[in-house]
């Protein structure tokens, strides 16, 4: 039975679930440790900004789609309205942006960190300037979903999504000047369900490269031994088609919306099934016993028209165990990514729906684990 932890406003909880991952032992020793969770949220005293929302870590006055701290560098894309938007798209959940009432997003980088009142550099960031824009014609309805993957070398590799698939440009480092390096998708299309979009990387061990996309409501998995050219990966041989990851839920499971509330331990009667996963963001890290592993943060979406968090591991790239997930019963979180910090802290950088202008626009949260510890001054 996989469970889920009550969540407190908009505080992130990734609770361990039943299972075990490999050989080595049960989800919660291998799995949650290194800061897969619980999260809370940042400070305003962490971030610097000392009124507005909480864990706020980028305000700007465009719509953000995603964020994502590398190093001491956060990159995320970001839109603004546009001056005579078209009325929304009604098949829309009402938490999303219908982002055809913005401009085309854009790629922007900051490398500068909030600095508070009294002059103490904070972990939030100010406003950065766009690194990449569209240019190509399959580019045409924006580039977004930014992921970026260091190298060995040290050059970085940003990996980022548009309405035909998803491209990859390479800089010599995480301020460097970002170049293409495809003309094409690299992967326009995924089992006939469309474009394929939120790109995760990993690299392996071996020194392949997992891409992980969205398409269909599933989540996909593809390999390349160049970090270029990608083959999906078929996660189950006995079919005659290719298949996604096996992360979704089965309908007949169910997850316990309050695992506070009085009923003995038992299920809530107003669960709400899993329908789809969307968003997959990839960190690598390491178990307990000093295994690789890649740790996969997605979203999932519910028969209510709601979306939570949810996480899974893996020591191949491929394989998933999941963790129950933490249902936020407010403001939908989605498209986060996880940062795990020279000292042993993990971010996690999510975006929430919030009306601004008549229109739904979204805001970039900042979350900490181990939730005891402290974000430093920097």
């Amino acid at each position: 039975m996989r469970r889920a932890l009550a969540l407190t406003a908009l505080f992130v909880v990734l609770a361990g679930g039943c299972g075990s991952l490999g050989k080595s032992g049960e989800w919660s020793p291998q799995v949650l440790n290194g800061g897969a969770g619980p999260f809370r949220l940042a400070t305003r005293e962490e971030t610097g900004f000392e009124s507005g929302t909480i864990g706020l870590m980028l305000d700007v006055s465009e719509c953000v789609g995603r964020t994502q701290i590398a190093g001491d560098v956060l990159y995320y894309d970001a839109a603004p309205a546009l001056a005579a938007p078209p009325v929304r798209n009604p098949a829309l959940l009402g938490w999303q942006v219908d982002w055809a009432q913005y401009d085309s997003r854009s790629i922007y980088r900051s490398s500068v960190h909030w600095v508070d009142s009294t002059g103490v550099t904070r972990s939030a960031f100010y406003p950065g300037s766009p690194i990449l824009a569209p240019s190509l014609a399959w580019e045409s309805a924006g580039v977004f979903d930014p992921t970026i993957l260091t190298l060995p070398s040290g050059a970085v590799r940003l990996f980022y999504a548009t309405a035909q698939g998803i491209g990859v440009a390479e800089a010599p480092g995480l301020d460097g000047a970002f170049t293409r390096l495809v003309t094409t998708p690299i992967l326009p299309d995924v089992a006939g369900l469309g474009a394929a979009s939120s790109p995760a990387v990993a690299l392996l061990p071996n020194g392949d490269t997992m891409l992980y996309v969205e398409a269909g409501g599933f989540i996909w998995a593809a390999r390349a031994a160049d970090g270029l050219a990608f083959t999906l990966e078929d996660m189950d041989t006995t079919t005659a088609a290719i298949d996604p990851l096996s992360l979704v839920i089965p309908p007949s499971s169910t997850t316990d919306v309050d695992a506070g509330a009085p009923d003995a331990g038992g299920m809530d009667a107003s669960v709400a099934t899993e329908v789809s996963v969307w968003a997959p963001s990839a960190l690598t890290t390491h178990s307990e016993t000093g295994r690789f592993l890649v740790r996969l943060y997605f979203e999932s979406r519910r028969t209510d028209g709601t979306s939570v968090l949810a996480v899974a591991a893996s020591f191949d790239g491929t394989s998933f165990t999941r963790s129950a997930i933490a249902p936020v019963t407010k403001n939908n979180p989605s498209h986060a990514t996880a940062y795990v910090r020279p000292d042993g802290i993990t971010l996690l950088t999510f975006v929430i729906a919030r009306p601004g202008g008549g229109l739904i626009s979204s805001i970039p949260l900042l979350g900490v684990s181990p939730s005891e510890r402290a974000l430093p001054a920097n």
